[in-house]
Formats: C-alpha cells, structure tokens, sequence
C-alpha cells in the first residue's frame, strides 16, 4: 500500500521519465530547424524568471533546457507550429498545455489523490507514446502501477470503514505494514482472511469470515515447510523431517509468524471475543489468522509467491530452535511411541485403544487420557491441543513413576 507521499513521488518518477524522453526529441527537432544554435534561441521562449537564476549562470543553454521538464514542455508549447506540428498533433499540443499544468501543480503542492496521479500518468505515457519514445513502455509499468494502488483504495473503501476516525486511519496503517510485508493483489482476499468468525457473527453483511482460508493454509503450509526441510535436510529420515514439520506448523509457532507481521493489529474481530478473550484463545485465533492469511496468499499470488515469502521464515525458526529442539517431539507423539513397543501395548492396549476425553465446554480445556479404558494423566489448557499435550505428558509421568521406560518428549 502506498506511503503519505506516494502520489507526489510516482509523479516526481513520471515528470522524470518524460524529462529524459523529451530532450532527445526536442533536441533533433529544433536543431534540423535552427542548426547548432538552437539552444542559444530556444531559451529566448522561456520565462526570464527560470533562465535567470543565479545557480543557472553557470550552466550552458543546452544544460538549463535539458534538466527541467518544464523547459523542454515550454519550448515544445512555443514552437508547435514553428518545428512540430508534423510531429505533434493538436491533440498532443493539448496534452503538453495540461502537462504543464502538472507538472506546476507537482511543484507547488505535496499531496495528490491517486486518481489525480493516475490521470497524470496517462498524460505523460500518451506524450511518450506520441513521440515514439521507448520509455513510453516504463511510463505504462508506472501507470499500471498507479492502477492498481486505485484498485486496492477502491476495495478497501468496500471494508465498511471510515479513515476519518482515528482508530479506522490506524487500521488502515496497520494494514498497509501488512501489505508491505505479504503484497496481496486481490484485497477481498485479504479481507476475507483477517475477518474471524466472531466479527461475521455480529455483522452478518461484512462478507465472508476466514475459516475456509484457515482449512486451506493448512495445507498449504504443511506442503511449504515439508518441500523446504525435504530439499534442505536430506540426511534426515522420514520420521525426523515429520518431528521438525510438526514444530514449525504448531500453534506456538504459527503465533510467533503472525506477531513478526503484527497480524493482530489487522483482525477483524467481534466484540464477545475481544471481551471475553483469554491469553490462550488469543494464541489460537492469531495461528488460525496466519493459516487464513497463507492460504488467501496462495489463491491471490501462487505457491511461488508463498515460498518466496515463507521459506526466508524457516531458516531462522529451525535455527532458533536448534536441531534438538526441531526434531523433539510432541508429548503426544511420545505417547503413541511408547504404546507401539509390543511390551507396552501388551499391558495396556495398541495406540488405538488410547483415548483423549475432554471436557464438554472450554476453555479452559479439560483433558484426561484413558488407557485401555483406564483413566490416566490429566491437562488443562486454554486450547484443546493445549490440554491434550499436558495429559499427555502427566501420562508419561505416571508411566514412569510406576516403573515403566519412557522417554520423555
């Protein structure tokens, strides 16, 4: 999303591209026409106040001409019917009259609506065009580009919200980091995957909430991360890659992604959860957004896209949690490991006899393990895995108390 000063620095790029197009053209042209003194005669046309600036006496007539945009529009202005009117239609001698009224306006204001810059863009391409200048090309990336920041106004503003108030306009900023960090193109994407399901709840019209998304950047995640520690670890096995893909795609984790972009500042959330809200629900909802935000970049931009952006990520991540702390495991794969050893399942059941019953509301979350149909460890989280993970270990304490080898997570 564009800067305060956006409109005035693309138009700034844009006078400049036009400045370099335009004295290669005005230079052969009034040169076949007045010969190697044309400079020197040209200046005549100018207004005396731009020519005689004291910083300007050093310089050559050709110099003064060539580094000001406004000179070169001037002088195509009054020799049009002189030297270019079988180059310039009357249509273009119009087109030089409005560029100039930009090009006065960039010099005396410092906002401009991006309406205003992309209409000014157009002038300025169509003026390259006209005098088949091969910058026109780069003059239309330009425009495009003021396109589509119109684009992305225009969908914000379909946001339901207002950048008059003050908690609306730092919304906004907050977005506009985001969108610095992840360009998304399509903007109802991105709407749609900062929007929790608790906003919809209360606000019925405000489009779709991110849950779909979440469904969708899972998956996309898990193949990210499995393609990148697959092609950058291949001395590990099967089960170590598993261990390291499983930390780096847990809640904790994906927390930790969407506070690095601040995701939190840009959820859209219903007013029964930023009251009741608890430090571990607040944990969840923020993986959750960054799961969401993943998969709308996937549909908005590619794989590609999400790669370039994501794997940058995991090469810090795996490094701060160390070989030893990516590939620890998970108390409940801990769990499942020590009931496959034959000795174990033979006292206590198969992995399939192992059941987590939790409790009927939450959070809190109550877990407690049951073995074969007996009861054993029991944890309370603010998330369901939360508390799964702290049964699971109070099992494994248990197990061990009692005499049993296990090895703790």
């Amino acid at each position: 999303m564009p800067s305060n000063n956006w409109g005035k620095e693309a138009i700034t790029r844009a006078l400049e591209l036009l400045r370099q197009g335009l004295f290669p053209f005005v230079q052969e042209a009034m040169q076949a026409t007045d010969g190697d003194n044309w400079a020197e005669k040209s200046l005549q046309a100018l207004p005396k106040l731009r020519i005689t600036q004291p910083i300007l006496k050093k310089h050559s007539p050709i110099k003064i001409i060539s580094e000001d945009v406004a000179n070169l529009l001037t002088i195509l202005e009054k020799n049009h019917s002189r030297v270019f009117k079988d180059q310039l239609s009357k249509s273009d001698k119009i087109l030089v009259n409005e560029l100039q009224e930009i090009r006065n306006q960039w010099a005396h204001e410092s906002e401009f609506a991006t309406e205003d810059v992309y209409r000014s863009l157009d002038s300025i391409r169509r003026l390259l065009y006209a005098i088949k200048s091969p910058l026109s090309e780069e003059a239309l990336a330009q425009q495009n580009e003021a396109l589509l920041v119109l684009s992305h106004q225009h969908q914000a503003q379909q946001w339901g919200r207002s950048n008059n108030a003050p908690a609306d306009r730092q919304f906004q900023e907050h977005c506009n980091r985001l969108m610095a960090q992840i360009p998304f193109q399509n903007l109802s994407l991105l709407k749609q995957a900062l929007t929790h399901a608790s906003y919809k709840n209360e606000h019925p019209n405000s489009g779709d909430d991110n849950e779909r998304l979440e469904f969708l950047g899972d998956s996309v995640l898990g193949l990210v991360v499995a393609e990148y520690i697959h092609n950058k670890h291949r001395h590990l096995t099967e089960g170590e890659l598993t261990q390291i893909k499983s930390r780096i795609v847990e809640n904790t984790q994906l927390e930790f992604f969407a506070n690095q972009l601040h995701l939190g500042d840009c959820l859209r959330l219903g007013n029964s959860l930023k009251r009741g809200q608890k430090l571990g629900q607040k944990n969840s909802v923020l993986a959750n957004a960054f799961e969401a935000l993943i998969g709308a970049y996937y549909l908005d931009s590619g794989l590609e896209a999400v790669q370039v952006f994501f794997w940058p990520k995991l090469d810090q991540v795996i490094n701060q949690l160390g070989y030893e702390g990516a590939t620890a495991r998970h108390p409940k794969s801990a769990l499942q490991e020590f009931l496959q050893q034959p000795e174990n399942s033979a006292i206590f059941g198969s992995v399939n006899d192992l059941v987590y019953n939790r409790s009927p509301q939450g959070p809190p979350w109550t877990v407690r393990v049951q073995l074969d149909g007996f009861p054993y460890g029991q944890g309370i989280g603010d998330t369901i895995k939360e508390a799964e993970a702290k049964a699971a270990i109070a099992t494994l304490a248990m197990l061990k108390a009692e005499g049993f080898e296990v090895d703790r997570p």
